[in-house]
């Protein structure tokens, strides 16, 4: 939660932020615009209406300052909550607490940090029931705030006001903000039972996706029949259009710049290792290293290169780390960069600078840009073979052998816990609930460890012009005969996928 830094950011030149608000509900997505919106605007703001809509262990600076100490929750790993009170008293399934509540609200009850239990407030608010090993002192957490979630619903509802005409002898008519539909055909009597206006009002308050608070006003005379799927088609037709009507449809650009070949790159492929590995002098080599601080074995590899030589420079890259890799940039030509650190590198230091997969290099405006400033460029491994081909010939390096990174762990998989963490090993394996097994190697930069996951699985392409092999964490053998391409006999000994080459990201 950077809220408190909008100020600092301002100055150092950021144009726009993101607020992430995948898989979280209503409430917490308007409490997050509306407490950056008052910061933005220099308003008092307080966090207390985000931590009661989801709040995963306390809010911290995350990474932009260096690694915040807090960044794990060791104790809680779901919806924490706002500590709003502690328990007074325990009577059977109730608990009395020093806080007036409301009915709906949700608590989570801890001890010492860790779930003990949790409790609902019913019966209008007098009681709250719970379950769980709970005691008198543990804290109250608040994780649903029901008047919160009352005034987010009304905040979000666009209140519209429906107009509906049914007479017999005339096309059913429905209208609202403008928008005017009309049946097919016109209505006849019923045999039976006529519609009533209460059937037409319950219709109508089927909004389904759109946020709508409806009102209705309807007019019938005779005693129409309205066939329901009549009415369906109309009232989905009309909330459609109208919600079109006042939420901006943005159009999908064309992101392909046509007929110019903008971009082409000076080597055959980029070769990615953690060890020497034989490649010839039109392509490029990239180290990255085991422990950057070791440079007496990063000098005996790169002696042995005759290609140009890259040092892998990560995304995160906090002042300690970018001291030790400053200091190796004299063994190298250039800098392979998997984030905006390692452009700002290259520019300072005069260095030459390859673009990695940590960039997401996605479309041709990507590319057009960085054109300007390095001598290659590998594509997203989001894309797929089909995508690639429409952004022109020879327009970056396509991922097409090798092991494939998942995810960068900054903290450490063992918990700090450095004496299950073997001396000297470079790799361990992940298991899932689903029996998948994930390579995970640790390097060192720094001084301290990191951690990447890899997929089991080898990515294995038959595309041989303008490519990107990540060497990481195979073996020799496996490498030495991919290079004289028998992909037979790299299908018999491992585990291969074809990525996203396929069928790509969308």
């Amino acid at each position: 939660c950077l809220v408190d830094e909008i100020d600092a950011l301002r100055k150092v030149g950021v144009a726009s932020i993101k607020i992430e608000g995948r898989m979280r509900s209503p409430e917490y997505v308007g409490s997050a615009v509306k407490l950056y919106r008052r910061a933005l605007e220099g308003k008092p703001y307080d966090l207390s209406e985000i931590k009661r809509t989801f709040n995963r262990g306390d809010y911290t600076k995350g990474y932009i300052y260096g690694v915040d100490k807090n960044i794990l929750s060791t104790k809680v790993q779901n919806h924490k909550g706002e500590r709003v009170g502690k328990i007074v008293a325990v009577n059977g399934d109730v608990i009395k607490t020093d806080r007036v509540n409301v009915e709906g609200d949700a608590f989570k009850i801890l001890s010492d940090g860790f779930e003990v239990g949790n409790a609902i407030c019913v019966n209008g608010g007098k009681l709250l029931k719970f379950k769980g090993n709970v005691k008198v002192g543990d804290d109250l957490m608040l994780t649903k705030d029901q008047a919160l979630a009352d005034i987010e619903e009304k905040r979000r509802l666009k209140r519209i006001i429906v107009k509906v005409r049914a007479v017999v002898g005339e096309k059913l008519t429905v209208e609202c903000d403008g928008q005017v539909l009309q049946s097919q055909l016109a209505l006849e009597s019923a045999k039976n039972s006529p519609s009533s206006i209460k059937e037409i009002e319950e219709n109508l308050l089927k909004v389904d996706k759109y946020p709508f608070d409806i009102k209705s006003e309807i007019y019938i005379k005779g005693e129409p029949f309205i066939p329901k799927g009549v009415l369906n088609r109309l009232r989905a037709t009309l909330y459609e259009k109208v919600f079109c009507g006042v939420e901006k449809v943005y159009k999908k650009q064309d992101n392909i710049k046509q007929n110019k070949l903008f971009y082409e790159s000076r080597y055959n492929a980029v070769v990615m290792t953690d060890r020497y590995v034989d490649t010839s002098a039109d392509n490029a080599f990239v180290l990255h290293p085991s422990d950057y601080a070791s440079t007496k074995e990063i000098s005996e590899i790169l002696s042995k290169v005759i290609a140009d030589k890259y040092l892998f420079v990560p995304s995160f890259l906090p002042s300690q780390d970018r001291k030790e890799v400053e200091g190796l940039l004299d063994m190298f030509d250039g800098i392979y960069a998997d984030g905006l650190s390692g452009i700002e590198l290259a520019k300072i230091h005069g260095k030459k600078l390859i673009c990695g997969l940590g960039l997401n290099v996605f479309n041709s405006f990507d590319l057009d840009r960085l054109n300007k400033i390095c001598e290659a460029t590998v594509l997203s491994q989001e894309l797929s073979l089909l995508d690639i081909l429409s952004l022109g010939v020879g327009v970056g390096h396509k991922f097409t052998f090798g092991a494939i990174k998942l995810m960068e762990l900054i903290y450490c998989p063992f918990g700090r816990g450095c004496n299950e963490c073997k001396n000297g090993k470079e790799f361990y394996t992940l298991l899932d609930e689903m029996g998948h097994k994930f390579k995970i190697r640790r390097y060192k930069l720094g001084g301290k460890c990191r951690f990447e996951v890899y997929n089991e699985e080898i990515l294995l392409s038959a595309v041989r012009d303008y490519c990107f092999y990540n060497f990481i964490g195979l073996s020799d053998e496996i490498i030495s005969n991919f290079t004289s391409e028998n992909f037979r006999y790299i299908r018999s000994k491992c585990k291969t996928t074809k990525g996203n080459l396929n069928r790509g990201v969308n």
